[in-house]
């Protein structure tokens, strides 16, 4: 399992999605803005909450690649689909189309989409599911 998540994520890296980095660099910086991020889920306005959300989630994803020694280049938001299921296997049970909440997220950064109670729910079951299944503390 873990060969094959290497040669998984080295391909990413030749095709430029991801970059080698400072493995310890990243994930203090990264786990840094997952406390701003965490403070901005509190607040009572559901764009910036569903932003601040999925920001968690995408911090989290580059956390775990920083644990190989990697961290997200270019198409970020295309590798965090691919590889959010990689990372955590069991969200194929929990019915969430990842696609969908990434279009969601653009919608809202970009277009000034509000997003509804419903779209955040689901985006609110993938933050709890990454949250209960994460990795990168246990290891670092």
């Amino acid at each position: 399992m873990v060969v094959a998540m290497k040669e998984r994520l080295k391909s990413l890296c030749n095709e430029g999605n991801l970059k080698i980095c400072n493995q310890h660099k990243y994930m203090v910086q990264n786990k840094n803005s997952l406390k701003i991020l965490e403070d901005r889920r509190k607040s009572n306005n559901i764009s910036i909450k569903y932003t601040a959300t999925y920001d968690v989630l995408f911090r989290i994803i580059d956390l775990e690649l920083n644990h190989y020694g990697y961290t997200l280049n270019k198409s970020p938001h295309a590798v965090f689909k691919k590889l959010y299921p990689v990372f955590f296997p069991d969200v194929n049970e929990m019915n969430i189309n990842i696609n969908e909440v990434v279009q969601i997220r653009h919608r809202v950064k970009k277009g000034r989409y509000i997003p509804t109670a419903k779209e955040f729910e689901i985006l609110d079951r993938l933050y709890e599911h990454a949250m209960k299944n994460k990795n990168y503390d246990k290891r670092s």
